[in-house]
């Protein structure tokens, strides 16, 4: 809706409970599931977690939350004879990853290997809202603030870090590097109870 002549607000679309689930797995699924209507057994193998909560396949189910997913622009569908094809577009899989996001955390090993995992970052005032966001995902997730840009953390998170770059566009903002020592080592490591 435009108000005195100002751009449109685009905003993202809301999903709730099975849709939701259904995008998540499809995106788990490796972008494009096929779905056959004569055949249930595949998609029973593929989206186990998503089945698992339904109790029963039920085609018609599936075609529901892949016409509202395509309606809202984040799934392109297609049917051919008997199979049903879910495709993620940009859109799609940009939702995915933020849904990722919300999901994340990161795994404490047996064993400590001994190294830090240090994530320095440089975001802009500008995009101070982007910056406050990663910084209480940083904290959400165990990593401990050393100084305002720098957090630390014992255990291996590169896929984690990884993915938050990509939800949040920081490729040349933020830099992970591992260290055998820091200066506040001994506080960091009651902390973690290492």
């Amino acid at each position: 809706m435009k108000i005195n002549g100002a751009k449109p607000v685009r905003r993202r679309p809301k999903l709730r409970g099975p849709s939701r689930e259904f995008l998540r797995y499809l995106a788990v699924a490796g972008v494009v599931v096929a779905i056959s209507l004569i055949a249930p057994q595949l998609p029973v193998q593929l989206l186990k977690n998503f089945l698992r909560r339904r109790h029963t396949f039920d085609p018609s189910s599936f075609r529901q939350f892949g016409a509202r997913l395509h309606k809202q622009g984040l799934v392109k569908m297609q049917q051919r004879e008997s199979i049903l094809t879910f495709r993620l577009t940009a859109g799609g899989e940009r939702l995915a990853q933020q849904i990722a996001l919300t999901n994340i955390s990161i795994v404490r090993p047996p064993r400590w290997d001994g190294l830090w995992r240090v994530v320095l970052f440089d975001i802009p005032e500008h995009d101070r809202f982007t910056r406050d966001s990663f910084r209480a995902l940083l904290e959400r997730i165990g990593f401990v603030k050393i100084q305002r840009s720098v957090f630390a953390h014992p255990f291996p998170c590169d896929k984690e870090i990884e993915l938050a770059v990509r939800v949040f566009h920081l490729d040349r903002s933020v830099i992970l590097f591992t260290a055998t020592t820091l200066s506040d080592d001994r506080r960091l490591r009651s902390l973690f109870n290492l």
